[in-house]
């Protein structure tokens, strides 16, 4: 999935339990993750149009990610590797 330019936050369980969703490309755009928007998505690579520094700026609601395992965002400039709990 590679979401437009024009969405600039991701709504809560937006991809909840989309076991099939291997890859997502995220804009730049994108200011705010909500929670569950990505739970129960395991396998998931994340592709981040914008830099680390960019992606450190977004907003991450608690929970917005599967936390039982670590996740990759690949951002144009590195990867950041976010540690699960």
């Amino acid at each position: 999935i590679e979401i437009p330019n024009s969405v600039t936050s991701i709504g809560s369980g937006a991809f909840y339990s989309c076991y099939a969703l291997k890859s997502i490309t995220i804009p730049s755009s994108v200011w705010k993750i909500d929670q569950f928007a990505f739970s129960l998505c395991s396998g998931l690579t994340i592709e981040f149009e914008g830099t680390m520094d960019e992606w450190n700026e977004i907003i991450l609601i608690d929970k917005w990610e599967d936390d039982r395992s670590d996740l990759e965002v690949k951002c144009t400039d590195g990867t950041i590797i976010l540690k699960s709990n």
